[in-house]
């Protein structure tokens, strides 16, 4: 493949795929470094549980010990906790943080699946979880009368799908709109959350009140709550 041209500099790793059995989400944008570092993190844990995170590990990331620390011992360490949701201002490291701890969870966790949805709106949650269930080849997913996202919550929900960690990013509400200007369709987003021991959920948001709406609607919900960095840091 090292003299194949492509239109899109990414598909000059995705066409690698097949060749190597493996599975990865196209994320277009990306760049080539950033689709060969995934490509690789995949197949070094090519025997661990299943997983989709669009985004390459931030090499730059640095700081948020304590916040990671936290989401650890919350959604790992203590039983009555399964439901984690990162609250602070925009632009301010929610989504890093998730994606740092969903890289340190595969490499701490081989039998743990990972699997990140953007839910900042309805149509992106449908595609993540549909991209879910293909994943997992959860019986019914190709069939268009079926409810994928209800396919999902249930099969995560169940004892035999094992230990996974679900990360909805970016959440502005728990009433998810569509980006079609000619419906008003919405989707209730703890409709479809999965209910088990065995699966975390972690949920970033800038708003404060869909993130006490949860709080309120779930005594187990936690919030991590985080601020500015460090000079030091920064």
């Amino acid at each position: 493949a090292s003299n194949r041209e492509t239109t899109e500099e990414e598909d000059s790793i995705y066409c690698l795929l097949g060749i190597l059995n493996v599975s990865l989400t196209p994320s277009y944008g990306e760049g080539k470094e950033n689709a060969l570092r995934r490509l690789q993190l995949e197949i070094e844990l090519g025997s661990s549980a299943p997983a989709i995170i669009p985004f390459a590990q931030n090499d730059n990331f640095i700081g948020r010990e304590s916040e990671l620390t936290k989401l650890e011992e919350r959604l790992f360490r203590d039983e009555a906790t399964r439901f984690v949701v990162i609250v602070g201002p925009g632009g301010i490291g929610k989504s890093q943080l998730a994606l740092e701890f969903a890289y340190q969870t595969r490499r701490k966790k081989r039998s743990c699946s990972v699997f990140w949805v953007d839910a900042s709106d309805m149509d992106r949650f449908d595609q993540g979880y549909l991209n879910i269930a293909k994943k997992l080849n959860i019986r019914g997913w190709d069939d268009e009368k079926t409810d994928i996202k209800q396919l999902v919550k249930y099969y995560l929900s169940r004892e035999t799908a094992g230990q996974s960690l679900l990360i909805l990013d970016n959440i502005d509400s728990v009433h998810l709109r569509s980006n079609g200007l000619s419906t008003s369709q919405t989707t209730n987003l703890t409709d479809y959350l999965p209910q088990s021991i065995l699966c975390s959920i972690v949920l970033t948001t800038t708003n404060r009140d869909t993130a006490k709406k949860l709080v309120r609607e779930n005594s187990l919900v936690q919030l991590v709550n985080i601020g500015e960095i460090t000079p030091d840091t920064a």
